[in-house]
């Protein structure tokens, strides 16, 4: 990708890593490294988003913090040991991440989109964001309810007995509502930079922290023709490595989804569900 923008961080233009990362007592503390900086598409080029939205336990969510720096605190001053913040903050990060390309690969996977968008909204209601997000559905599909009834018993019985094509129309609705920017991205500015005798324009984005910036890279993933995608073996939520096309998420489901093609065709029971040999 051909680098073009600069970004506008009130920490000079980089974020930085962590000397130091602990998780104690239900809370993130750091440490930052000011002599260890980072530029933004030299982060999303190593796709933190992605390590952040696959992150499935504590282990994976300390490397990510030490690897990038905190969500939302990043500057060189306050380097001194014991910035912190709860555990769970990042966890309702990384599920609004999730729930995000969950539902940009079910647009394609449509027999994913009930649990997509089912997910979305249990994120929604758990991290108290759902009156605006659940008062645009129902009024797009003239649901049941009003703007302060929340994620509420009719909307999870709609949900249950929602048509194919009613779930697919909830999730076009999210879609362009506009409900999947968990952050308020800022217009993208021009600035004018004084580079020797020459006065060179840049075209600037206003990310301020490091959310912000994870948001932005789905954006571009997107923007680039670099999509997420379920697995169709144990639908896991993924995207490629590679810009080639790429089915499974990784070898153990291409292998068993290989094995048991192999064992149906050996045994005769190929495209049946019971498993019971065809009769001759």
């Amino acid at each position: 990708m051909q680098v073009q923008n600069h970004v506008k961080l009130p920490a000079g233009g980089y974020w930085y890593r962590c000397s130091r990362v602990e998780l104690v007592d239900e809370m993130v503390k750091w440490e930052l490294d000011p002599n260890s900086c980072y530029s933004f598409f030299e982060a999303y080029r190593q796709t933190p988003h992605r390590q952040l939205v696959e992150a499935s336990d504590e282990i994976a969510l300390r490397n990510f913090v030490k690897s990038w720096g905190p969500l939302y605190f990043s500057y060189p001053w306050e380097s001194t040991w014991g910035n912190s913040q709860p555990i769970n903050n990042y966890w309702n990060e990384r599920d609004k991440l999730r729930a995000t390309v969950q539902v940009l690969a079910s647009l394609e996977e449509t027999g994913m989109q009930r649990l997509a968008l089912t997910q979305l909204l249990e994120t929604l209601h758990k991290t108290s964001l759902d009156d605006i997000a659940l008062h645009s559905i129902r009024q797009a599909l003239q649901l049941p309810g009003n703007l302060h009834s929340g994620f509420d018993k009719s909307f999870r019985d709609w949900l249950e007995r929602a048509t194919s094509n009613q779930i697919e129309a909830a999730t076009l609705a999210v879609v362009k509502n506009g409900l999947l920017i968990w952050s308020p991205l800022t217009s993208p500015e021009f600035a004018v930079e004084r580079v020797g005798e020459r006065n060179v324009p840049r075209a600037e984005l206003g990310l301020h922290s490091l959310f912000d910036a994870l948001n932005w890279m789905i954006w571009q993933d997107l923007s680039q023709n670099h999509p997420w995608q379920f697995c169709p073996e144990c639908r896991k939520v993924f995207q490629p490595k590679w810009r080639h096309e790429t089915k499974f998420c990784g070898s153990a489901c291409a292998h068993r989804k290989a094995s048991r093609d192999n064992w149906q065709r050996k045994h005769g029971t190929e495209g049946r569900k019971d498993g019971t040999q065809e009769a001759r």
